[in-house]
C-alpha cells in the first residue's frame, strides 16, 4: 500500500492511495476463497478552523477469485462518501465518515448499501490513548485504526460487516508503546459462493448461502521505535468465531491464536 497527501497542514489538502491484497491458503480444501484486488482512492479536505474539517472521498476496487470458474471469478467495488473531523477539546476528538457503495460480482446480484463509520478519540492528561468506534462496511476491517493485528487494508468479501471495537494504548516511555485492542464484527452473508457437494475439478459447480458469523478478537502488542522514521511492532492475538449452519462452509466455526511482527520505515 502507498499513501501520499498534498497540503498538510493547509486549510485545503488533497489525498490519494493504492492498495494491493492477496489471500492464499495452503489447504486446497479452501482455495475457491483465495483473492487477489487493487484498489485507489482519493479525495479532498477543507477545514473551516483548527478544530473542524469536512471532507470527500471516492474508492475503486478490482479484484478475482483465481480458483472460481472464469464467469463468476471476478468483482468491483465503487464508494463515494463523506467524512468529518471535530476536535471537541484539547483531548478529545471525533471522526465519522458515511457513503454508499456498489459491489458487483460476476454471476451474482449487485449488493448496494450505506456504509460508515464513527470512531471518538480520548487522549486523558496521562500516558494513555482510548479509541472506540463502530463501522458498517463489507471490509470487516473497515472504520478499525490500524494496529499491529490490522493493517485496515483487509480483502473484501460477500459479506455486510457491522463492527465495534475498543482500543487502550499506553506510552511506556518515547520509544515503547503498549496497546490493547477488542473487536466485535457480526458479518451478513448474501449470496456467497460454496462449492457443491459431490462436484469435483472440471465439473465443479456452486451454490448460493446466505447467513451471518460472529467474530471476537483480543489483541494485545508492543511498539518500539529505535529512531523517528523506524517502527518495529509484535503482538499476540486471540479470535474466536462462530456460524449459522447454512454459512459454515464458507467461514466454519474456529479459535484463532496468532503471534506477528512487523517493521517499517517512514519517509517525510
Amino acid at each position: 500500500f502507498a499513501r501520499a497527501r498534498l497540503g498538510g497542514m493547509a486549510r485545503w489538502s488533497i489525498f490519494s492511495g493504492f492498495d494491493a491484497s492477496q489471500r492464499k491458503y495452503s489447504d486446497p480444501t479452501f482455495d475457491f476463497n483465495e483473492t487477489q484486488q487493487w484498489a485507489v482512492s482519493g479525495g479532498t479536505d477543507y477545514s473551516t478552523s483548527p478544530d473542524l474539517s469536512f471532507g470527500v472521498q471516492g474508492r475503486y476496487v478490482r479484484g478475482k477469485y483465481p480458483k472460481l470458474a472464469a464467469d463468476i471469478d471476478s468483482f468491483s467495488i465503487k464508494t463515494v462518501g463523506v467524512h468529518t473531523r471535530w476536535v471537541a477539546s484539547g483531548n478529545t476528538s471525533l471522526d465519522a465518515n458515511a457513503g454508499y457503495t456498489r459491489q458487483r460480482t460476476d454471476g451474482e446480484r449487485d449488493l448496494r448499501y450505506v456504509n460508515g463509520a464513527l470512531n471518538l478519540h480520548w487522549t486523558p492528561p496521562s500516558r494513555f490513548a482510548v479509541t472506540l468506534g463502530a463501522s458498517r462496511d463489507s471490509d470487516a476491517n473497515a472504520g478499525i485504526p490500524p494496529t499491529v493485528a490490522s493493517t485496515g487494508n483487509g480483502v473484501s468479501g460477500r459479506s455486510l460487516n457491522t463492527a465495534a471495537h475498543l482500543d487502550v494504548a499506553y506510552e511506556l516511555t518515547a520509544k515503547v508503546k503498549l496497546d490493547v485492542d477488542a473487536q466485535y464484527i457480526h458479518r451478513k452473508y448474501v449470496d456467497a459462493l460454496v462449492p457443491s457437494p459431490f462436484s469435483f475439478g472440471n465439473s465443479q459447480q456452486f451454490e448460493h448461502v446466505s447467513g451471518t458469523t460472529n467474530t471476537t478478537r483480543f489483541t494485545l502488542g508492543a511498539t518500539y521505535m529505535p529512531t523517528r522514521t523506524i517502527t518495529t511492532a509484535c503482538s499476540v492475538s486471540r479470535e474466536v468465531h462462530s456460524s449459522e449452519q447454512s454459512v459454515r462452509d464458507v467461514a466454519g466455526p474456529y479459535t484463532d491464536n496468532t503471534v506477528q511482527c512487523m517493521a517499517a520505515i517512514h519517509f517525510e
